[in-house]
């Protein structure tokens, strides 16, 4: 099959994706007032899909050197439209925590399987395919919560997680042809085991690359998680704030991923001008700001909230492929690739924890203090991003528009898994 045709494949997998990370949090209010119960009883189900979410990524890992990547993104695939039924023919709140689970379990496989076999097609000069997959990702993200909405209203929002999973189905039945991981090239090493074919002629990181590279990771843990509650109370946000019916608080879920394909193309066309980090230290400063902002002004207008968490959104955008765009351009060469299934795992642990935190905080305290933790997690999201920025080590290439390059073509990397 030639690499044309595994785009092909590949793009319905990816837009599949995006129908999974949606209709789960779309779904919770029709669900739950189906269900009879309120819509907190459901939220729950963000922080499984995540803990899913990273549990896939990892066994991904390990799965990788003994089955193909086709076998693991139908593996992937399957487990999500077993997990999306589970959850749409859901008698109970628990039922549906763990359909989510195992959507977000299928979900994980399919991101790493699929960013891996990305990168094997873009070997040969494809780059532009990861930002279309990106986008793919996002539409059907955007038009999911509609179809949510128009079934909802109809009193069948349980129709849109099925189709979806009829979709999965169809995905793992088309995939063929998906590109094998090459073996990695052997890298030459001294008596001591030290690698001989480091980043910028370097043997070792630098201990203030290390700990650069510890403040990145800590940051990305804070800003998928700040980002999944964001998401994840979507649809729950429009239903409390604004009284919104249960079929009509979708739009929410909608409008987040509307947002984040604008910031994302907004955050594409910047970093052709400005440096990627200074673009990242503004979308962290702007989504701090927002969410602090919202936080204080929730109880006296719900729609300046619902404005500044939108702004939020939009600064999110780009965020998630400029931090592992930086992080990974920092690391040696020959372990990018293991280092960018590192971070993407580290950042799935933010997306389940955080949320889980929310969730609690929401049960004994009401749905405002989700974006009182968003807004925490926020903060420290800037904090920590602050300090890599005071600890990065000067590259040691001397020639700084090799280095530009190379963190552009991280960031593209990064993009496509997500």
């Amino acid at each position: 099959m030639t690499g044309g045709h595994s785009v092909r494949s590949l793009a319905f997998a990816f837009a599949a994706l995006g129908g999974t990370a949606a209709v789960i949090p779309a779904v919770i209010p029709a669900l739950a007032a189906d269900l009879g119960v309120n819509s907190a009883a459901l939220l729950p189900a963000i922080p499984a899909l995540f803990t899913g979410l990273l549990v896939g990524v990892l066994s991904t890992s390990f799965a990788s050197s003994s089955f193909s990547l086709t076998t693991l993104l139908r593996a992937g695939a399957a487990a999500q439209a077993v997990g999306l039924t589970l959850a749409a023919c859901a008698p109970a709140s628990l039922w549906f925590v763990v359909g989510a689970a195992l959507a977000g379990f299928g979900f994980g496989i399919v991101e790493a399987a699929g960013t891996a076999a990305v990168r094997v097609i873009g070997a040969g000069g494809m780059p532009r395919a990861l930002t279309k997959l990106t986008l793919m990702i996002s539409i059907v993200a955007t038009l999911t919560p509609l179809a949510v909405l128009a079934t909802a209203m109809a009193g069948q929002a349980r129709l849109v997680p099925l189709l979806i999973a009829l979709a999965q189905l169809a995905v793992a039945v088309s995939l063929r042809g998906i590109p094998t991981v090459p073996r990695r090239a052997a890298v030459e090493e001294n008596v001591d085991g030290d690698s001989t074919a480091p980043l910028g002629g370097e043997s070792r990181l630098g201990d203030s690359r290390r700990i650069q590279l510890a403040f990145l990771a800590a940051a990305l843990f804070c800003y998928v998680g700040t980002e999944s509650v964001i998401s994840g109370w979507s649809a729950s946000t429009f239903e409390q704030e604004l009284g919104a019916s249960v079929a009509v608080a979708a739009v929410g879920t909608s409008a987040f991923w509307l947002l984040m394909s604008l910031g994302r193309m907004s955050g594409v066309a910047l970093t052709g001008r400005v440096l990627p980090g200074r673009v990242a230290l503004g979308c962290t400063v702007l989504i701090a700001a927002a969410l602090c902002g919202a936080a204080a002004v929730q109880a006296l207008s719900p729609v300046g909230a619902l404005l500044c968490l939108g702004v939020a959104v939009f600064a999110s955008g780009s965020c998630y492929g400029l931090l592992i765009g930086i992080a990974v351009e920092l690391t040696p060469t020959q372990h990018s690739v293991r280092a960018s299934a590192a971070f993407v795992a580290l950042g799935a642990a933010g997306g389940a924890a955080i949320p889980f935190i929310a969730a609690s905080v929401t049960l004994s305290s009401g749905h405002g203090a989700a974006t009182t933790t968003a807004a925490i997690s926020a903060v420290v999201l800037l904090a920590l991003f602050i300090a890599s920025r005071a600890w990065r080590a000067p590259l040691s290439t001397p020639d700084a528009a090799t280095s530009a390059s190379a963190l552009a073509s991280a960031e593209v990397s990064a993009e496509g898994s997500r």
